[in-house]
């Protein structure tokens, strides 16, 4: 029987030496987590570099180091099909897996609030959850505490492509 996702978390990850987040979403089911994550990778152009999508199976213990986390129920998600809706172009020909980061180097919160959005328009998270997602990616978190604002060089949101 395929797995099924109970719980969508949205965590924040503290980046050392620098006062920013990196954003991502772990996918809860019964026996483990899934984190699903938009990594810059080594590709750059003057665009932007281009995102990375990684899956990473792990236990309930990979949100120890998280900055800041928080989850919502999740109903009808297999993790085939969250899969899917990852890989198959919208119908605007958008793709969630083909993603470029800011020339700055930014776009982890904004990837991971379309991630949430694509979830919400399939029925998979309640509505209005994406809206509370954003509100809570405003702020900058160390140990569970929004401590500012986030402070943005540059443009905040990376490209679909």
């Amino acid at each position: 029987m395929p797995e099924v996702v109970s719980h969508i978390w949205i965590v924040a990850y503290p980046v050392p030496g620098t006062p920013v987040n990196h954003w991502v979403a772990l996918l809860q089911y019964s026996s483990g987590m899934v984190e699903v994550d938009m990594s810059v990778s080594s590709e750059t152009s003057s665009l932007g570099t281009m995102g990375l999508l990684m899956l990473t199976k792990h236990d309930s213990t990979s949100m120890k180091n998280s900055a800041y986390q928080f989850s919502y129920a999740a109903t009808n998600a297999p993790i085939g099909a969250i899969y899917d809706l990852l890989v198959t172009p919208d119908a605007n020909s958008r793709v969630l897996s083909k993603y470029r980061y800011s020339p700055e180097g930014n776009g982890c919160a904004y990837w991971v609030h379309n991630f949430v959005i694509t979830l919400e328009k399939a029925g998979m998270v309640a509505s209005k959850t994406a809206e509370d997602v954003w509100k809570r990616m405003q702020f900058y978190y160390e140990e569970g505490c929004a401590l500012r604002d986030v402070t943005v060089q540059g443009q905040r949101f990376g490209t679909f492509l």
